[in-house]
This record gives structure tokens, C-alpha cells and sequence, in this order.
């Protein structure tokens, strides 16, 4: 092999050496962006979890706020969640929850109509079945 060559081959050998370490530092960084993205959905999962489990608690206590604001009202937000478990058990047991609210942005808007915003056709058909 004269020198010509044996230069053709180490600027092979080094941009080979090159290519593989982009590609392994491209894969760790990957691999750590997913982890960071899974990290961050498994704490909005958890903490939903959490106000789902507090919400159970809440309600198997019989504690259950009664509010005219919409954004406090617990089957609203149940609704919101799509939380058919949650949804049922206020509607069957709290009906002083079922109210209509207006104010400077909606009127006249019903836990049904939440309901159809969501287009989760189980939170609807359960909220039909206990307006009936």
C-alpha cells in the first residue's frame, strides 16, 4: 500500500469514526428527549389520577361542593375529563348539581351542552339518561 492509499484509507477510517459517533450522540439525545416528553405525560396522567381519586373520596364522604359558578362545579369538570365513572355517580346522587349557567359568554348553558362539546357519545348518553 503506498502512502497515497494509506491516506485514502485513514480519511475513510476517520469519517467513518465520525459518521458512527453523530449517529450514537443523535440516538442518546433521542432517547433523552423521549424520556424527558414521557416524564412530563406521566405527571399530567398522575396528577389526573390524583383529582379523579380525591374526587371518589370526596364523594363517597358525601362531600360535594354546590356551586353557581360553572368553573367550580364538580360535574362540569367531570364532564370536561370525559370521567364517565365521576359523571354518573354525580348525576345519580347530586342533582342539585344539574344546573344551567349564563354569564357574559355562554346562556342558558346546560351540563348537557358541555356534554355534547366534549363528542364523548358515553358522558353524553349518561347525562341524557339522568336529565330524563
Amino acid at each position: 500500500m503506498d502512502e497515497k492509499e494509506w491516506e485514502l484509507y485513514q480519511s475513510r477510517k476517520m469519517a467513518e469514526i465520525d459518521y458512527n459517533s453523530g449517529i450514537a450522540s443523535a440516538r442518546e439525545e433521542g432517547r433523552e428527549e423521549g424520556e424527558k416528553v414521557g416524564i412530563e405525560k406521566g405527571e399530567r396522567k398522575g396528577k389526573k389520577e390524583a383529582k379523579i381519586q380525591i374526587a371518589k373520596k370526596l364523594i363517597d364522604e358525601g362531600i360535594v361542593i354546590n356551586s353557581r359558578e360553572m368553573k367550580d362545579n364538580p360535574l362540569v369538570s367531570a364532564i370536561r375529563f370525559s370521567n364517565a365513572f365521576l359523571v354518573e355517580e354525580l348525576m345519580k346522587n347530586y342533582r342539585n348539581l344539574i344546573v344551567t349557567y349564563s354569564n357574559e359568554y355562554v346562556r342558558n348553558c346546560s351540563v348537557l351542552d358541555i356534554a355534547e362539546r366534549t363528542k364523548n357519545e358515553k358522558i353524553i348518553n349518561i347525562v341524557k339518561k339522568y336529565l330524563v
